[in-house]
């Protein structure tokens, strides 16, 4: 060892060389880290900013269904024809009158919904018993069912908007979709309530969750009803009631955000037609994970570029 010192203070140019070697070291050390740490946060940046893009749109999508379909009930609640059919007493039926208002119905329905793949069926219920759907293969009457009476606020006088739920009120073997979204308006004649139009939005069209949003990290996505707090959850595709989940409380007055909530990340948007928020959560050690394993296929790739590179040209 007293060799070696000496050996290297014989020299000023070798004890300076000597010097420099842990310093560049440690720079070197600290420039990899922050490199690192840079490429890290855009990666995850990156991921942050495209769930919320994909959630925006994932709203528009849903926000133009739900409107345009808030026209077409408000238009068939105030229909002539469709007040008289859903009044009519039934012991003194005038079938003339009946079959002629039924007739125009029936050519307000096929202009309506023909050129609109999101909607699945449209419904006018009466009071007085009266019953007319597009797809005219409803069993039984929808206002008697267990949904109909557990959903429909019957005191509420303006829109309502239904989670997704189960279709299981057509005939066997004619179920056209498994789920879809309810929107109820209710037929006003006076200051009376005498029926109900409703229409069922396909999920498979205005509700799809898309693919790419689970490839950035294990993503859990639901729609949230802002008053009641009942949420849908994409992925069990079930509906929830308040307080079983945590991140509805971080759900705020803003029409859009994304937050760090303890060990989530949560975005979410609201929607303009109705009082419905779209949120998507992730675990915020999944999205570093996937980082990881994307600066990983990025060195590989990196390595692999550089050795297929010819030294000379």
């Amino acid at each position: 060892m007293r060799r070696f010192n000496q050996y290297i203070n014989k020299n000023i140019g070798r004890k300076l060389t000597f010097l420099m070697v842990p310093v560049l070291c440690i720079v070197m050390t600290v420039t990899i880290l922050l490199t690192s740490w840079t490429y890290t946060r855009r990666l995850v940046k990156n991921i942050e900013e495209g769930s919320q893009y994909i959630t925006e749109t994932f709203k528009l999508n849903m926000d133009f269904c739900t409107s345009d379909v808030k026209a077409l009930l408000n238009t068939l609640s105030m229909d002539e024809n469709v007040i008289r059919l859903v009044t009519m007493e039934q012991d003194s039926l005038d079938y003339g009158e009946f079959l002629s208002c039924q007739r125009e119905l029936k050519k307000r329905f096929g202009s309506m919904t023909s050129m609109k793949s999101y909607i699945q069926d449209v419904f006018v219920l009466g009071n007085n018993g009266y019953q007319y759907n597009y797809l005219q293969n409803i069993r039984g009457s929808l206002m008697e069912t267990d949904w109909f009476q557990e959903c429909v606020d019957k005191e509420k006088k303006g829109f309502q908007y239904i989670l997704p739920h189960d279709v299981d009120y057509y005939e066997t073997g004619k179920t056209p979709a498994s789920q879809a979204i309810s929107v109820v308006l209710p037929i006003r004649s006076g200051n009376e309530t005498v029926g109900y139009t409703l229409c069922d939005i396909r999920m498979n069209k205005a509700a799809v969750l898309p693919e790419s949003i689970h490839k950035d990290a294990n993503m859990n996505a639901y729609l949230v009803n802002g008053s009641t707090k009942e949420y849908y959850d994409f992925q069990t595709k079930q509906n929830h009631t308040e307080g079983t989940a945590e991140f509805i409380r971080y759900l705020g007055d803003k029409k859009s955000d994304s937050l760090r909530a303890d060990d989530h990340f949560i975005i979410y948007s609201k929607m303009e037609s109705s009082d419905w928020y779209i949120a998507a959560v992730y675990l915020y050690k999944d999205i570093i994970s996937h980082v990881c394993i994307l600066c990983a296929r990025d060195s590989v790739q990196l390595g692999i570029s550089k050795k297929n590179t010819p030294l000379y040209e």
